[in-house]
This record gives C-alpha cells, sequence and structure tokens, in this order.
C-alpha cells in the first residue's frame, strides 16, 4: 500500500479548473482532470464541485 500524504485546503483549492480538476470524496483526494469529458453528468458538473468539502458523507465534494 503506498503511504498516504496530507492534502491541505489550499493546496486543493489550486486545482480548481478544466485543466487541472481535483475532488474529495469520502475524505480522499482524485485528479479527476482526465475524465472531465467522459462524467456522464457533463464537464460543468465536476469543475463546480471542485473547491469545497461535501455536504454529507459518500457526496463527491470540492475541497474548501
Amino acid at each position: 500500500m503506498a503511504p498516504t500524504k496530507t492534502i491541505t485546503l489550499a493546496e486543493c483549492q489550486e486545482h480548481m479548473s478544466d485543466k487541472d480538476c481535483w475532488l474529495v470524496i469520502e475524505g480522499k483526494v482524485y485528479d479527476v482532470t482526465p475524465f472531465l469529458d467522459e462524467h456522464p453528468g457533463g464537464f460543468d458538473t465536476l469543475v463546480s464541485n471542485s473547491g469545497a468539502p461535501p455536504l454529507k458523507s459518500g457526496q463527491a465534494g470540492r475541497c474548501r
């Protein structure tokens, strides 16, 4: 198992664009940039949800 790395809020907030998009899902950070064009909800759904925390467990959320 790879060692875990703590991602700071400030670092996560640097990844909120169509060129570099990270999401937080259940406390884990994912780089979803390669999947922006493939997401069934559309590109805007992923980008608009980057940058702030999920509202409750199980939801994808932003890094704020």
